[in-house]
């Protein structure tokens, strides 16, 4: 480029860039762009047929979606008490599924901390483990346990437990993980067995983590 009498150049053709790098070819992007842009739609379209997509349905059947909401302007207390025995059930399937996750959660996550597992392979089968109770929804496990213990509270306790179990493993493992070292090797050197290390020594270093 000249401009008045004297030539400007750019820092990448001083450096002896080839001129097809100093400015980016904009048809190059934009058929890139455009590309993926069809690519996308096409994509979607597929997704659209697979799911069976219809939104004006919901416009068809407005009136049924009205009809539904509306009826609960006219609530009925026929059954409440029933309704009040089912806030009981849930409850209690909370207490032994919260108990039930406890239970579980304490041995993975121990065996989870990579400063406790006392091997690689037992700490990477606690992660594997603790990753697939996280994964798996508790609709799923309810559905996996309706089959084996049949329709019931039961089958929801033992969904909730596992579930959870999953999640607070997960969380006991990473606050194991972070307490102090000095504390537990304290403890260890006095003499202490394993299991004594872990209630004297890794127990209250994870509550100050908690708190």
């Amino acid at each position: 480029m000249v401009a008045i009498g004297r030539v400007v150049t750019s820092p990448l053709s001083a450096l002896g860039a080839p001129a097809e790098l100093r400015v980016p070819p904009l048809r190059s992007h934009v058929g890139r762009h455009v590309g993926l842009t069809v690519l996308l739609a096409l994509v979607l379209a597929a997704a659209a047929q697979v799911i069976e997509l219809r939104p004006l349905e919901l416009f068809r059947d407005a009136g049924n979606i009205v009809r539904f909401l509306r009826g609960y302007l006219h609530p009925s207390f026929a059954h409440v008490g029933e309704y009040a025995w089912q806030c009981v059930v849930t409850v209690c399937i909370a207490l032994w599924g919260t108990l039930l996750a406890t239970l579980i959660s304490i041995p993975l996550g121990l065996l989870g901390a990579r400063n406790l597992a006392p091997h690689p392979l037992i700490y990477l089968a606690a992660r594997r483990v603790m990753d697939l109770l996280r994964a798996v929804n508790e609709f799923v496990f309810a559905l996996m346990f309706v089959t084996a213990v049949g329709l019931g509270p039961f089958a929801g306790m033992l969904a909730l437990g596992l579930h959870t179990g999953g999640v607070l493993g997960k969380l006991l493992s990473e606050a194991v993980e972070s307490i102090d070292a000095g504390q537990v090797e304290g403890v260890s050197a006095a003499g202490a067995t394993g299991l004594q290390t872990i209630v004297f020594g890794v127990v209250p270093s994870s509550k100050k983590t908690w708190a």
